[in-house]
């Protein structure tokens, strides 16, 4: 169906005559997987000075990341994302991204019928840790996306996987591994809203 819509739009870009109209199609209700942490979780697990930094590896080049959480409350966090090249130089500004702990929950959110979920354990250089192994596979524009994510077991360890592996057509796309899961100081001022 989408094939054909697409090419009913390209053949009216040419100068062919209008596409009939489509009538809409509704989604089919996708039921998610478990989450790995509630949001609660999420947010005790992730106090101001709770600081992640990740190795990244897309299309053999490898970069790092590194998210601070700046400011905390009930409802969400503050936090701060700065990437850095392979020699550990800042990649263009740091940037400050406002968000609830649940839509930080919500980033897991993954089809059930397309994901598996087994205990597991893996060693990173933060140590060996038990983790939830989320397996999710899925056919996407006609290619196989297979993506595994080791989620900590531990709720005190609530937050990103400690360890990311996606892979299209069995080839590598993306590989994050968690390096440090430390406290850092935080200034005062820097989780506080800007000036109007």
């Amino acid at each position: 169906m989408k094939v054909l819509l697409v090419l009913a739009l390209s053949l009216a870009a040419c100068g062919g005559s209008p596409p009939p109209p489509v009538a809409p199609v509704a989604a089919k209700p996708v039921t998610p997987a478990p989450f790995p942490y509630t949001p609660d979780q999420l947010r005790a697990a992730n106090p101001v000075g709770r600081k992640l930094r990740y190795r990244v590896v897309r299309a053999r080049l490898v970069s790092f990341q590194e998210f601070l959480f700046i400011a905390s409350d009930a409802e969400g966090a503050t936090i701060q994302g700065t990437a850095f090249d392979e020699a550990g130089a800042i990649k263009g500004e740091p940037k400050l991204e406002r968000t609830t702990w649940t839509e930080l929950q919500a980033h897991a959110t993954f089809p059930a019928e397309d994901t598996t979920i087994d205990d597991s354990e893996i060693t990173t250089p933060v140590g060996t840790l038990a983790t939830k192994l989320y397996s999710v596979t899925q056919d996407i524009a006609g290619s196989s996306s297979h993506t595994l994510m080791h989620f900590a077991a531990d709720p005190a360890w609530a937050g990103p996987p400690v360890a990311t592996a996606v892979t299209v057509d069995g080839e590598p796309q993306l590989s994050m591994e968690l390096l440090e899961r430390t406290m850092a100081t935080v200034p005062a001022a820097a989780g506080s809203p800007a000036a109007p």
